[in-house]
């Protein structure tokens, strides 16, 4: 994995509150890119779960906290994931057809 983009989510019970995405470094070219991920900055919530939407450039493969998750032509949507009392904290992968991966980390 030769580079990584840092996306959080915090989340607060009762009011959600989802965080914009910060990328670490640019990614390099022939690797995969989040260009979107939903629900956007400063999105609120009183929802007990979420559905996380968005577009990979260049990815054929994704995985949302470990696990493969659909994706076609660079969108993706998967859940509902559950969201209890506190921060809620998503890793997402994704990888090309050549094996160039890249990671978001959840703060």
């Amino acid at each position: 994995m030769r580079n990584k983009s840092v996306f959080s989510w915090p989340v607060i019970f009762g009011l959600i509150l989802f965080s914009a995405p910060s990328v670490a470094s640019p990614a390099l070219a022939g690797e995969p890119r989040f260009l979107s991920i939903l629900p956007s900055d400063g999105t609120l919530t009183q929802s007990p779960e979420v559905t996380l939407t968005g577009e990979v450039l260049g990815a054929s493969r994704l995985w949302i906290d470990g696990a493969e998750s659909f994706i076609a032509d660079g969108r993706f949507e998967a859940g509902p994931y559950p969201l209890g009392e506190g921060e809620r904290v998503f890793l997402l992968a994704a990888e090309d057809a050549e094996g160039h991966k890249t990671q978001t980390r959840g703060r």
